[in-house]
């Protein structure tokens, strides 16, 4: 087997200070391999959604460290953490986060200028996405989820 894509040891992460801190997680350690499907499962408020943002490089944990291909991305800057999230992840959040005076196609174009595709290459490959995504959906709706 390779080597893990993601390794997250001793992650703990506390909100807050004082009387009123809430340790979220506590001494989390995850190993996570390229193409592979992971399902978190726990009753609300067990952490799921806080693991999810400090693997994904969206929060720090308050100790432990997680790794990126071998590499500690604890010591990052925002910046960094910013660039490293657009080249290596992809985020769907429950309220999809879409800038919502946009057509799908253009919102996928604002993800494209930020990777740093030309304009005209990001138009099309946005309108090529999602006609491919609609065609989709219609063969699943029709009960033609092969699409022939």
């Amino acid at each position: 087997m390779s080597d893990p894509a993601i390794v997250a040891s001793g992650i703990t992460h506390t909100f807050g200070s004082g009387p009123t801190a809430f340790t979220a997680l506590r001494s989390v350690g995850l190993e996570v391999y390229s193409g592979e499907v992971l399902l978190l499962m726990g009753p609300s408020g067990s952490g799921k959604t806080t693991l999810v943002h400090i693997l994904g490089c969206l929060l720090r944990p308050t100790e432990g460290a997680v790794s990126l291909h071998g590499h500690v991305i604890g010591s990052l800057s925002d910046d960094a953490l910013g660039a490293l999230r657009l080249r290596n992840f992809g985020f769907v959040f429950q309220a999809y986060n879409l800038f919502p005076m946009l057509t799908a196609t253009e919102n996928v174009m604002v993800a494209l200028d930020l990777m740093g595709v030309a304009s005209r290459a990001a138009r099309d490959r946005a309108r090529e996405e999602t006609a491919r995504r609609h065609r989709a959906r219609a063969c699943r709706r029709s009960g033609n989820p092969d699409g022939r």
